[in-house]
């Protein structure tokens, strides 16, 4: 099996801790660009908005409970299964 043409399970196993190494970050990203872009519009704009108001938020220690129910968690559960949180 090739494992950078992998699809992968996480969305079937629904972990709530994994560790990862760069390879599989780059899928993830990967993933998460390919939803928003086949999201389009209003959406997309949305979440790129969400995106860079958490990541000021998190710089300054913070969380966005706001951005995260109304664009995160879906994009969460679609790749991840739902149950995996981010420590960053």
């Amino acid at each position: 099996m090739d494992v950078g043409k992998s699809k992968g399970d996480a969305s079937q196993l629904r972990p709530t801790l994994m560790a990862a190494v760069p390879m599989i970050m780059d899928k993830i990203r990967a993933g998460v660009t390919k939803k928003v872009q086949e999201m389009g519009g209003l959406k997309a704009k949305l979440f790129h908005f969400a995106y860079s108001r958490k990541a000021q938020a998190m710089a300054k220690g913070q969380d966005t409970p706001l951005w995260n129910k109304l664009v995160f968690d879906k994009l969460r559960s679609q790749l991840l299964g739902g149950k995996t949180q981010v420590y960053g």
